[in-house]
């Protein structure tokens, strides 16, 4: 190609001024494929006004509709797509489910977000691209970009990175549609595809992974220190199970005789995702590990290096990850990975990158670790980071990316 083709990607989060956490992964993947393609950021803001404004603006064609540049960071352009949504459009969705005749009537209103893309089009609001990539194939992301698809006659491609669905939700005839219909769906470890494939939609997908930059998060050799470091990564949530972290350093004490240090990061990060940060650190203070314990509520991701080569184990006792980010960091810095089986870990933790156990088996993670601690158990951490970067690290993941893209641009299904 003589000229780099646009990618126009859909992010669920986006790191911002206000929030410069929020999505760095998905900013992260964006930079990297910015040497094959030129990168459009389109942030999807959805603002609700009453069902009947909402129709009567429609009728006149008045609904708010806008698409505005906002900067170029570092050669990706970051643009805000603003439109209007009926409030109640999920429920009125759901009554009208099983029935022609309200679909008929209500189409406008159902709609709503076709309407918005759809005057955008009309407007010539939208800067030209080639490929629609959504980064989640819920948030009615994968919606937007079907609808963009089908008025730009471009592909478009959906990916999912949290759970499936998102706790507390249901997957809407749209979304399943929509994810169906795409030209591709980048499946980032096959707990994912099952996760989809359980809410019986079907998909062809392709097994991409996550990227780690491995630029970013270099290797250092390990000091045959006489005190060992666990290290856990996590915000304070539900699914990062650190209840069960607890129970397993605990348990560990109990049977061991070596003295261990113990690492606890990110508990506080990210304002509104983590919660009950005083609960979780009293449990800290009145546990019989509280004296082996260093909290670091909260770290600057360029420090996450010096973090991962402090320690000696990565440990992760999550219910339900996609593919964990910090544990293919504490991987691509060589690390050995000790994780509960909760999805993307399984598809490359094996006995020389690490440990699995059971989704509860605190038993059998303080075991492993007496085990670690007695030299039982011993890893080669450079062919660790090695391993990684093959099938996680950057050039890996931008070439797997790229040649789908390539295809879907020049027609090929």
């Amino acid at each position: 190609m003589s000229q780099k083709p646009t990618l126009l990607i859909l992010p669920p989060w986006y790191p911002s001024k206000e929030n410069k956490i929020a999505g760095i992964f998905f900013k992260e993947q964006a930079m990297a494929l910015k040497n094959n393609f030129e990168i459009m950021i389109v942030n999807c803001r959805e603002k609700t006004i009453g069902i009947l404004l909402y129709c009567i603006k429609n009728i006149f064609h008045l609904n708010e509709v806008s698409v505005n540049f906002i900067e170029n960071d570092s050669g990706i352009k970051i643009y805000d797509f603003v439109y209007e949504i009926p409030k109640y459009n999920q429920a009125l969705a759901k009554i009208c489910k099983n029935s022609n005749f309200l679909k008929f009537i209500l189409s406008p209103i159902l709609n709503c977000r076709f309407e918005a893309v759809k005057t955008a089009c009309n407007k010539n609001l939208f800067e030209k691209f080639d490929l629609i990539y959504s980064l989640s194939a819920q948030n009615q992301l994968s919606v937007i970009a079907m609808n963009l698809s089908n008025l730009f006659s471009k592909p478009y491609v959906v990916a999912e990175h949290a759970p499936f669905p998102i706790l507390g939700t249901t997957i809407s005839d749209n979304v399943a549609k929509a994810i169906e219909n795409s030209d591709a769906f980048l499946a980032i470890s096959n707990d994912k595809i099952r996760q989809v494939m359980m809410q019986n939609i079907k998909i062809n997908p392709y097994y991409i992974g996550n990227m780690i930059d491995e630029t970013k998060f270099k290797f250092a050799e390990k000091k045959e220190d006489d005190i060992k470091t666990f290290l856990i990564v996590a915000a304070n949530v539900f699914y990062k199970n650190y209840d069960l972290f607890i129970a397993s350093m605990e348990e560990l004490k109990k049977i061991t005789d070596k003295d261990f240090h113990i690492i606890i990061a990110g508990y506080k990060a990210n304002k509104g995702y983590s919660q009950n940060i005083g609960i979780l650190e009293n449990k800290i203070a009145n546990s019989s590990i509280a004296e082996n314990i260093e909290l670091i509520g909260e770290i600057e991701r360029e420090k996450m290096q010096d973090l991962y080569q402090r320690a000696d184990i990565f440990v992760m006792t999550s219910i339900q990850e996609g593919m964990p980010v910090s544990a293919l960091e504490a991987s691509v810095c060589g690390l050995p990975v000790f994780s509960t089986r909760c999805g993307g870990v399984e598809d490359y933790i094996d006995d020389g990158m690490g440990r699995i156990f059971d989704i509860l088996d605190y038993k059998g993670i303080a075991a492993t670790c007496r085990d670690y601690l007695d030299s039982k158990i011993k890893f080669d951490n450079r062919l660790i980071r090695e391993k990684t970067i093959k099938k996680f690290g950057k050039a890996a993941f931008v070439e797997n990316l790229s040649k789908i893209f390539y295809k879907l641009i020049n027609g090929e299904r």
